[in-house]
């Protein structure tokens, strides 16, 4: 994969060698992050956002942190453990989410500032369980998009284990025009079960209240959700692939 080359390529800070605790983290972000991400010399780079030659930062990226509340050590430990703040344990207690953004058009001093600003007001410390780098990419030469996410997990016992996830899919989904033949045969089955419910429905409702209620039986309503489910599916399905083409 051409991203995760490039991210873990450039360098120094590099990433796997020297990443090895939040401090460092922050290091990596403001060298080697930065540089990968934000090119802004526009003689050498002439496309802000792009990564690895040819994919396109979508809009910017999402910083998205994990930190536990923290929680009272046990008795036994407290005074030991952590005598100046009280005997608190970190990574104990209730989890909650941060998250925040930064745009590829920005300035690359203002970049950098950002993330400055981030490490000094300590956005990342002992309380932090997770980091998450989420980013949307689009590739024009292979007409996909890809959703590429880099987590950083800070365990307990002080390890930092990295490792990334990462999702392609066309933006053209019918550039083959034998791709639709999928679609097309599941909106037979969806019309051909809307046809099957309307033979008995219609009856039904013709003999009144009674036959209507004699028609709402467990499988007709598992029937029609699926047909309405199934319609719904297809109408966004049908606006999605407008918007993408």
């Amino acid at each position: 994969n051409g991203i995760i080359q490039e991210i873990e390529g450039e360098g120094p800070y590099y990433l796997h060698k020297m990443v090895h605790d939040i401090p460092t983290t922050w290091e990596w972000m403001l060298e080697s992050f930065v540089n990968c991400h934000f090119k802004q010399d526009l003689v050498v780079w002439p496309h802000p956002g792009r990564v690895a030659s040819y994919n396109q930062i979508v809009g910017g990226i999402k910083l998205v942190r994990l930190n536990s509340v923290p929680a009272a050590c046990s008795q036994d430990i407290r005074e030991v453990y952590d005598s100046r703040f009280g005997g608190r344990c970190f990574k104990t207690g209730e989890i909650k989410s941060d998250s925040r953004y930064i745009f590829y058009h920005d300035r690359y001093g203002d970049i950098v500032e950002q993330l400055t600003n981030l490490s000094n007001s300590r956005w990342l410390d002992q309380n932090t369980t997770q980091l998450d780098i989420d980013i949307l990419f689009y590739n024009a030469h292979l007409q996909s998009y890809s959703v590429h996410k880099q987590t950083f997990n800070f365990a307990e016992d002080g390890f930092v284990k990295l490792y990334f996830s990462h999702e392609t899919f066309l933006a053209e989904p019918y550039r083959n025009i034998f791709w639709i033949i999928p679609d097309i045969i599941f909106g037979i089955i969806l019309l051909r079960m809307f046809y099957t419910e309307m033979l008995e429905l219609v009856p039904a409702c013709m003999s009144g209240l009674d036959g209507l209620k004699g028609y709402l039986e467990f499988w007709n309503i598992i029937d029609w959700l699926a047909i309405i489910i199934g319609f719904g599916m297809t109408v966004m399905w049908g606006l999605e692939v407008k918007a993408v083409t």
